[in-house]
C-alpha cells in the first residue's frame, strides 16, 4: 500500500508505504503546535489539516489515522475494545461450542445453588443468558504478557487497528525511545501487520534506520530533505 500526504506548510510529500517510513521534524515550536493540534483536531472532529491521496483519489485522513501523542500511554477506550472483542468473539461461537456453554450455565446454577443452599432467602440465577453476557462480564480483553515498552506499543497498535479499522498511525517523537534495533524490530512488526506509520517530532531524530527518511523544518521554517542512513545530519 502507497499513500502520499500533503499539507501546504510542507513542500515535500509524506510518503506512506510498507518499505519506508517517514519523520518530520518540525523546530519550530509554533509550527510544531499548529501541527499537533491540527492532527488531532482533523481525527477527533474531520477539520481540514492534512490532505491523504490514494492514487489521485483523495481520501478522508481521519476515516484511516490514528494519532499516538503519548507513546507510553496510546489512549485506549477500554469499554470499547472489550466490546468489539467480545462481539467478534461471540459471532465465531459454533454450534457444539454453543452446547458446551449452555452445559456450563447449567453446572453454574448447579453450583449457585449448592453454595447458597443455606442462605435465609430463596436465591437462583437466570440461566437463559448468551455467551456475550457471561463474556462480558468475565471482561474479556487483551493480555499483556510483559511490561516492555517495545512490545506493549505495538499491542496498543495492533489492538487499536483492529477495533478502529485504521491502518495509518502518527507517533509522537517515537524515536525518543527506541534504540536503532528496536526501531527495527518496531517497523518490521508494522509490516506484518500492514500498518503504515510517520513520525512526528520536535527535534531531529537521534538515530536513523536505513529505511527511513526525515523532513527537517527548522525554527527558521526552512525545509530540509534527508533520505534514509546515507545523509548525514
Amino acid at each position: 500500500m502507497k499513500r502520499i500526504l500533503r499539507h501546504h506548510r510542507i513542500e515535500a510529500e509524506i510518503i506512506l508505504e510498507s518499505d519506508t517510513y517517514t519523520t518530520l521534524a518540525i523546530e519550530s515550536p509554533s509550527l510544531l503546535r499548529t501541527f499537533l493540534d491540527g492532527v488531532e483536531r482533523q481525527i477527533e472532529t474531520g477539520e481540514p489539516f492534512f490532505r491523504l491521496y490514494d492514487g489521485n483519489k483523495e481520501i478522508p485522513f481521519e476515516k484511516s489515522c490514528y494519532f499516538i501523542r503519548d507513546c507510553f500511554n496510546p489512549a485506549l477506550d477500554n469499554k470499547k475494545v472489550e466490546n468489539t472483542i467480545t462481539k467478534e468473539v461471540v459471532s465465531s461461537i459454533s454450534d457444539e461450542e454453543q452446547t458446551e456453554f449452555q452445559r456450563l450455565i447449567n453446572e453454574l446454577s448447579q453450583w449457585v445453588e449448592k453454595v447458597a443452599f443455606d442462605f435465609p432467602i430463596p436465591l437462583t440465577i437466570e440461566t437463559d443468558i448468551n455467551p456475550g453476557v457471561l463474556l462480558k462480564a468475565l471482561s474479556l480483553s487483551p493480555h499483556r504478557k510483559t511490561d516492555d515498552f517495545l512490545e506493549n506499543l505495538v499491542l496498543s497498535i495492533r489492538i487499536l487497528s483492529h477495533v478502529t479499522k485504521k491502518n495509518i498511525f502518527v507517533l509522537y517523537n517515537l524515536q525518543d525511545y527506541l534504540s536503532e534495533d528496536e526501531l527495527y524490530s518496531f517497523h518490521k512488526e508494522m509490516q506484518k501487520m500492514e500498518i503504515v506509520f510517520f513520525i512526528l517530532t520536535s527535534h531531529l531524530p537521534l538515530r536513523k534506520t536505513t529505511h527511513e527518511k526525515t523532513i527537517r523544518i527548522d525554527e527558521d521554517l526552512f525545509e530540509q530533505h534527508i533520505d534514509f542512513k546515507t545523509t548525514d545530519f
